[in-house]
């Protein structure tokens, strides 16, 4: 079959043929129709993650949509190596079920990027409907859709900080917190919300800006049963931070991370995309892609690339 495939760790994939797959156990085989060239594809392919493949050659891409052999269109994730998503054939172990609404493009170029709000939201902090949930780094894609998913699943109050005050307001946040206070101010900044009540905080910065959100959360008012939850999705300001035990002995703080290593059962992942995909029905989450043939992967990858992730480069597989 055809396929894009990596045959050497920080080269581009070219395509070329690959043995075709059989299902082993627990699995389905998906007739590929689009995948999206994700970040974490990018990073799997370049070496610079720790899922990197060691077995070489390996077909790119992670998850997609595509056909069962019951004509059933599903999104599949799940995909056992040395295979992949930019294939013709991918054996998956997660699977759900496309609507008829949400076209194969569409569904290929938000679900990842969807469930990267999702997960921290609704698998790690088990968010409930009524809470404030604080994003933290919410200037990118992935901050923004954090703060729609936030609403999407019952949050009544969002903060948001990130740099570009004027760009976060347009999130429709009910408050804006500039990460380019000084410190002491940014301090301040957290505290003010905090004194309110801060349920959730979702953290795609960590270093400084964590250091100073943690102190802050010692006047957290009512913070109910579970707490602070605080989850670290990831680390644009590299680098370990500070923690001081005394922050955590006087705040209700709940510190977690987000991340492969605590991901959801297979049954729980497929409700999720449910979830998500039920809400591109509607309209309610809406994704801008890019379009190229998988026999153009060269190209699309180096797309993909050079993106500034705010639209998704799709593949068209099948």
């Amino acid at each position: 079959m055809l396929a894009a495939v990596i045959h050497r760790l920080g080269d581009l994939p070219r395509l070329d043929t690959f043995a075709e797959p059989l299902a082993g156990a627990d699995e389905v085989l998906v007739r590929v129709a689009a995948a999206a060239i994700k970040p974490h594809d990018l990073a799997l392919a370049r070496g610079h993650h720790h899922c990197s493949p060691l077995v070489l050659p390996a077909i790119c891409g992670t998850d997609g949509v595509g056909y069962l052999d019951t004509g059933e269109r599903v999104y599949f994730t799940g995909v056992r190596a040395p295979y992949g998503a930019l294939a013709a054939l991918a054996p998956a172990r997660c699977v759900a079920m496309i609507p008829d609404d949400v076209d194969n493009v569409t569904a290929a170029a938000i679900v990842d990027r969807a469930l990267m709000a999702w997960l921290p939201l609704r698998w790690r902090a088990r968010i409930a409907p009524g809470e404030t949930v604080l994003v933290v780094g919410a200037s990118g894609p992935l901050g923004q859709m954090t703060v729609r998913a936030a609403r999407l699943l019952g949050a009544a109050r969002v903060v948001v900080a990130g740099r570009g005050t004027a760009e976060l307001e347009a999130l429709g946040a009910d408050a804006v917190i500039d990460l380019r206070l000084p410190p002491t101010h940014l301090h301040e900044a957290f505290a003010s919300h905090a004194v309110g009540g801060i349920d959730v905080v979702v953290d795609f910065i960590w270093g400084p800006i964590s250091e100073v959100l943690i102190a802050s959360l010692s006047v957290t008012s009512d913070p109910g049963e579970r707490g602070v939850r605080i989850v670290s999705t990831g680390e644009l300001m590299e680098g370990p931070i500070e923690l001081a035990g005394a922050h955590l002995r006087d705040a209700p703080i709940q510190l977690m991370g987000d991340g492969p290593g605590n991901r959801p059962s297979l049954r729980e992942l497929e409700t999720m995309i449910e979830e998500i995909l039920g809400h591109v029905a509607t309209g309610a989450l809406r994704a801008d892609a890019e379009v190229m043939p998988l026999t153009d992967i060269a190209d699309a990858w180096a797309r993909a690339q050079a993106s500034d992730r705010e639209r998704a480069v799709v593949v068209r597989v099948g």
